[in-house]
């Protein structure tokens, strides 16, 4: 089975040490975010896995709080690269049901480590800091966003609520249950049922 990748932060045309530094820091807090959740996050261990000193830490982050709200907007940003790279040239349901593919899929259930972090975090969210839930918050705006630019312009917002709150907990169900079958079943119901409504709203 092919390996999903996080999405990198993208590095800046002329970046500095410290610039490329903070971002090797972000990039390995996002994706132990998204494997183990923010509460099992460690200073210690993201500086270690990124090849870092402990003590250079507070160089580049005021506290592991911090940190965990920048990895999160990190992590949106990344799957924002990931849907205009699925989606390609497509637009309106067409590019919609590209994206379902890729999201609600066994890759994306197998792969919490480069997945997205609505899916994620979901679970997770009410007991951080204010910062954390801002960045959540403003990443789910996004989301929300480019759904909307695909749908049709009179779309009501509790549709597009619907379709993210699908998408995100038909992949953290199927994550969590332990019946491999009942997890497919879980994500191939899902897709068709969000296929169905894309195009339901293209009709209306």
């Amino acid at each position: 089975m092919k390996t999903q990748k996080a999405a990198q932060p993208e590095a800046p045309k002329s970046e500095t040490k410290g610039e490329a530094t903070r971002r090797a820091i972000l990039s390995v807090a996002a994706r132990i975010i998204r494997e183990r959740g923010p509460d099992r996050i460690g200073v210690a261990e993201v500086m270690r896995e990124a090849g870092l000193t402990h003590g250079g830490f507070y160089a580049h982050f005021a506290s592991r709080d911090a940190l965990v709200a920048e990895a999160i907007r990190i992590m949106f940003d990344g799957g924002r690269q990931k849907f205009t790279a699925r989606i390609g040239t497509k637009t309106g349901p067409d590019a919609l049901k590209a994206w379902i593919d890729n999201y609600v899929s066994r890759d994306h259930r197998d792969n919490p480590g480069g997945g997205c972090a609505m899916a994620a975090l979901i679970s997770d969210m009410a007991r951080l800091e204010p910062a954390a839930r801002a960045a959540f918050d403003e990443g789910i705006r996004g989301i929300a966003s480019r759904l909307s630019a695909h749908l049709p312009a009179n779309t009501e917002e509790h549709a597009v609520c619907s379709l993210m709150a699908e998408m995100a907990g038909a992949v953290a169900l199927a994550r969590a249950v332990s019946d491999q079958q009942l997890s497919d079943r879980i994500l191939k119901t899902s897709r068709a049922a969000l296929k169905a409504r894309i195009d339901h709203i293209g009709q209306a």
